[in-house]
């Protein structure tokens, strides 16, 4: 696994330069804080919400998923980091900074029996409130950390708001080429 992780951060050096101008330093500076969905989110019939906490030099993030848009109806949650690497400026997006955010822990949480019923219905098992580590195996849709180490992702920040890659793809595999419509907002330190 620290094979892994080692190749994906040492894959931002060969990142392709373009002619846009993008601070890296000082972006990972701008990124480094709490920040938080400002609403659910829609992903096509669930909705969810981001809780992110970055560091210079990890990210970690609670992402909780919903049955309704209110986000009254919890069915379950994931909680996701490691380290992480920015590269240059992306080559599709402008603005925006290309990024590699491999994974050292997942786990998931069905917070709801329809959460239970949710992830049953694809042949994995999970207690309401038991985090359940995705290491070897995955959990449903949700893949473990031997089938996907990371994404390969979008940062940007604008008008404050953090901005990261449309999550429509198979980011393990490609990078998104256009930025999520979901900003994430600072939230006051604790």
């Amino acid at each position: 696994m620290q094979k892994t992780c080692l190749a994906l951060l040492l894959a931002t050096l060969a990142l392709p330069a373009t002619a846009q101008s993008v601070d890296t330093p000082g972006l990972k500076r701008a990124i480094v804080g709490q920040w938080a969905s400002a609403a659910p989110e829609a992903y096509d019939h669930i909705f969810a919400t981001r809780q992110f906490h970055i560091t210079p030099k990890r990210w970690g993030v609670l992402f909780k998923v919903y049955a309704d848009a209110a986000g009254t109806q919890p069915l379950f949650h994931l909680n996701v980091g490691g380290p992480y690497t920015l590269g240059g400026p992306s080559a599709k997006v402008d603005s925006a900074t290309e990024g590699i955010f491999p994974a050292d822990h997942r786990l998931i949480t069905a917070d709801s029996p329809a959460g239970v019923q949710l992830f049953a219905s694809q042949g994995c098992t999970l207690q309401q409130g038991k985090a359940l580590p995705l290491v070897q195996q995955g959990c449903g849709f949700v893949p473990g950390l031997m089938q996907n180490m990371g994404e390969y992702d979008l940062v940007a920040i604008k008008n404050g708001q953090l901005f990261l890659g449309d999550r429509h793809g198979d980011l393990s595999k490609a990078r998104p080429d256009k930025l999520t419509p979901y900003p994430l907002l600072r939230q006051a330190s604790r």
